[in-house]
C-alpha cells in the first residue's frame, strides 16, 4: 500500500515497449500505396490476426479499471457483464460478419450513399465523428489517471502519461496504416495476456488460495447476477454491445479487411471465444484482493487493479503490466483514429472537396486527418483532466452510447440484411431516436422523478423503440420512389456477386511478406529487452520471475519469426 516509485528496469521495458511500436509503424510506412491498403488492409489480412485486432480494440485501459472495481465490490458479477461481450461477438459474426466484408472496403460508411443517400451518408459521418472522438478522449484520460495510479505518483503526471501515449498511437498509425495497428495489436495481447496470467497466481498465493477467497468473500459475491446487475440490466447490456460490434467504425474494419466472408465470420468466433477465456484472468485478481485488501477506502476501491499490482508485481512485471495497460488502451486508440480518419478522407474530402484525387493523395490526406484525430482526442482527455465532472469515465461512457448507439446502429444494421428499409425511414429512426434518447436525458436533469430513464436497463429499450417506431412508421406511411427500389435492388445484387479478395502475400510486390514475421521480431525484440534489464537486476525480489517471462518471450519470438519465414518460402 506504499507508494510506489518506477524503477529502472521497469522504465526501461516501458520505453523499450514504445520503440518496438514505432518500429512497426515504420516498417509498414512505405508499404501503404493505396486508400484500400491503409484504411483496409488490402482486403488480405490474416483472420486470426485481424480477430486478435478487434478483440484488442474492443477494450482499453477502461476495462482494467471500471471492471476491477466492480469485481472487488460485486464479485463473479461483474464477470456476468463482461461474458455479454462474448455473446454480442458471436451474434454480430453470424449475422453481419460476411456482409459487412462485402459491402465496404476503405470505409464503414462508404455503403450508405449507395444503399441510401448522400444525405445519409454525410449524416452518419457527421454525428459519428464527434461522438467518436469524445469516448476515445475519455479512454486515453483513463490511461492517464491507470498509470499514475499504478506507479503511486502523483496527479501532475496523469496529463504527462495522457500526451506521451496519445502522441505514440497517432504516430504510428499515421505512419503505417491498417496493418501497423492489427500488427501492433496482436504484440500488445501478447503483453497483456502474460503479464496478467503472472499476476493471477500470485494475487491467489496471497489470499491463501482459494478457500481463503471464498472466507473472505460477503454473501452473492459469487452470484452471477445481483441487485445491482440484474438479468434485464445484461441483456441491456448485451443489446447496446451487440449494436457496438456490429457497426462501430474501427470494429466492423476488421470484417472487410479480412480476404473472405468465410474469414470475416472466423474474426467473430475468435473474439467470441477469448471474451469468455479472458475475463477471469483479467478480474480474478482484483476478487481475490477482497482477502488481503479487505479495507479500502472508496477512493482506493476505483484505484484497485492499480494497488494489486503494486503489493504483489516483482520489478520488471511492473514495467510489463505498465506496457499491457498502454497497449490495451493504444490498441482501441489507434484502431478508432484509424477508422475515423478512413471516414474523414473517403466521406469529407474525397466525396466533398477532391471527388478525383489520386490514391497517393489520398493516403498522405488520411494521414494528415489520423493527426487531427489524434489532437482532438488530446484536445478532449485536457479538458477532462482540467475540468473534471466528477462523474465515472464507465456512467459517462454508458450514458453517451445509450442514447447515440441504437440510433446510428439500427439504421445503418437493417439496411445491410433487408430491402424494405427506405432512405426516408433510415433518417426518421434515427432522427426519433435521439429525440427520445437526448429528450430522456433531459427530463432526469430537470426532474429526479425521471431519473430511472438514465439507467441502462430502462434507456436503451427507451432509444431501440422510438428507433424502430421511426422505421416501421414511415414504412408505412411513405412508399419509395422507382429509382429508389432500382437502387437497393443494385445494391443487394452487388452485394451477392462481389469475388473475394486476394490472399497475403499476392499482390504489387509490396506484400511479399507474412506478418508472423514482424509479429515473431517484435516479440524477440521485447524479450531479449526484458532479459537483458533483469540480468542486471537479480538482486531484487523475485526478480527470477521477471526474467523468466522474458527469456520465453524472446524464444517465442525467435519461433515465431522462423515459421513465419518457412510460410514466406512456401508461398
Amino acid at each position: 500500500m506504499n507508494s510506489y516509485m518506477i524503477k529502472v528496469p521497469d522504465l526501461s521495458i516501458v520505453l523499450g515497449y514504445f520503440v518496438v511500436m514505432l518500429g512497426i509503424g515504420i516498417y509498414f510506412a512505405r508499404r501503404m500505396g493505396n486508400m484500400h491498403e491503409y484504411f483496409g488492409g488490402g482486403g488480405r489480412v490474416p483472420w486470426w490476426l485481424s480477430g486478435i485486432s478487434f478483440y484488442m480494440t474492443s477494450f482499453s485501459a477502461f476495462a482494467f479499471v471500471a471492471y476491477s472495481q466492480l469485481a472487488y465490490k460485486f464479485g463473479l458479477a461483474a464477470i456476468s457483464v463482461f461474458w455479454m461481450s462474448s455473446v454480442a461477438a458471436f451474434l454480430s459474426a453470424t449475422f453481419f460478419a460476411a456482409k459487412w466484408r462485402r459491402a465496404a472496403r476503405t470505409s464503414a460508411l462508404e455503403y450508405v450513399e449507395q444503399r441510401f443517400s448522400l444525405t445519409l451518408r454525410q449524416a452518419l459521418a457527421w454525428i459519428n465523428i464527434p461522438l467518436r472522438i469524445i469516448d476515445n478522449g475519455l479512454k486515453l484520460y483513463a490511461i492517464g489517471t491507470l498509470i499514475s495510479g499504478t506507479l503511486g505518483l502523483g496527479t501532475e503526471y496523469v496529463l504527462a502519461s495522457i500526451l506521451f501515449s496519445g502522441f505514440v498511437v497517432f504516430l504510428y498509425t499515421f505512419l503505417g496504416g491498417l496493418w501497423a495497428v492489427m500488427v501492433t495489436d496482436f504484440v500488445q495481447a501478447v503483453v497483456m495476456i502474460l503479464a496478467v496470467i503472472v499476476l493471477l497466481p500470485l494475487s491467489i498465493s496471497q489470499a491463501n488460495g482459494f478457500s481463503g477467497i471464498i472466507k473472505a468473500a460477503p454473501e452473492g459475491f459469487f452470484n452471477l447476477t445481483n441487485d445491482t446487475f440484474t438479468f434485464g440490466y445484461l441483456v441491456a447490456w448485451l443489446v447496446l454491445v451487440v449494436f457496438n460490434y456490429s457497426s462501430s467504425w474501427s470494429l466492423v474494419q476488421r470484417y472487410y479487411s479480412v480476404p473472405t466472408d468465410a474469414d470475416a465470420r472466423k474474426v467473430g468466433y475468435l473474439v467470441a471465444g477469448l471474451q469468455i477465456i479472458t475475463p477471469p484472468l483479467l478480474f480474478l485478481p482484483a476478487i481475490a484482493a477482497r482477502s488481503f485488501l479487505p479495507d479500502l477506502s472508496s477512493d482506493q476501491v476505483e484505484q484497485v487493479y492499480a494497488i494489486i499490482c503494486r503489493t504483489l508485481l516483482p520489478v520488471g512485471m511492473i514495467g510489463l503490466l505498465i506496457s499491457a495497460m498502454f497497449a490495451a488502451t493504444m490498441s482501441t486508440l489507434s484502431g478508432e483514429y484509424n477508422a475515423i480518419a478512413s471516414v474523414m478522407t473517403n466521406d469529407v474530402y474525397r466525396r466533398l472537396i477532391s471527388p478525383h484525387a489520386k490514391e497517393k493523395q489520398l493516403v498522405f490526406v488520411g494521414r494528415i486527418t489520423t493527426v487531427l484525430v489524434g489532437m482532438a482526442c488530446l484536445l478532449v482527455s485536457m479538458v477532462l483532466y482540467y475540468y473534471p465532472s466528477g462523474t465515472s469515465l464507465f456512467d459517462m461512457m454508458v450514458k453517451v452510447f445509450s442514447i447515440f448507439m441504437p440510433p446510428i446502429a439500427i439504421p445503418m444494421l437493417a439496411g445491410l440484411v433487408s430491402t424494405h428499409v427506405s432512405n426516408r425511414s433510415a433518417l426518421n429512426g434515427i432522427i426519433l431516436g435521439m429525440i427520445a434518447g437526448l429528450g430522456g436525458y433531459l427530463l432526469s436533469l430537470l426532474n429526479p422523478h425521471f431519473e430511472f430513464l438514465t439507467k441502462n436497463q430502462f434507456m436503451i429499450p427507451f432509444t431501440v423503440g422510438a428507433t424502430f417506431i421511426g422505421l416501421i412508421l414511415t414504412e408505412f406511411i411513405h412508399r419509395p420512389s422507382p429509382e429508389e427500389q432500382e437502387r437497393v435492388r443494385e445494391f443487394f445484387s452487388s452485394m451477392q456477386a462481389q469475388a473475394p479478395a486476394m490472399p497475403v502475400g499476392s499482390g504489387d510486390g509490396k506484400f511479399t511478406f507474412t506478418p508472423v514475421q514482424v509479429i515473431g521480431i517484435s516479440v524477440a525484440c521485447l524479450g531479449l529487452l526484458m532479459s537483458s534489464v533483469m540480468l542486471f537486476s537479480m538482486h531484487e525480489k523475485n526478480s527470477l520471475i521477471s526474467l523468466s517471462v522474458g527469456v520465453l518471450m524472446l524464444a517465442g519470438g525467435i519461433i515465431t519469426f522462423r515459421l513465419g519465414k518457412n510460410k514466406n518460402k512456401e508461398e
